[in-house]
């Protein structure tokens, strides 16, 4: 389990710019294994028509990874890369 107060993160991504908004629900609280909660994300308002890439990630109170999710692949800077979405406003 984790001990220290980290957030649980999602970035989305459009070209060089970058959105991260840290979700509320405490990670302490997870066991390993299988975890679900459910949490409502406010896409960022800055974030433009067209396709937006999402990563999860979890984070410290700079919003800097520190625990590696075990999982297989790339993991760039220790994001993961999990889908993308198109943003229509």
């Amino acid at each position: 389990p984790i001990y220290r107060p980290y957030r649980f993160a999602v970035r989305f991504r459009q070209g060089k710019k970058v959105h991260v908004v840290t979700l509320r629900n405490d990670i302490r609280d997870w066991m390993p294994g299988h975890t679900w909660f459910e949490e409502r994300i406010t896409l960022p308002k800055t974030l433009a028509r067209g396709e937006a890439k999402v990563d999860v990630c979890i984070v410290d109170e700079d919003e800097k990874p520190k625990v590696w999710f075990a999982v297989k692949g790339d993991k760039p800077n220790g994001w993961h890369n999990l889908t993308s979405i198109d943003v229509i406003r």
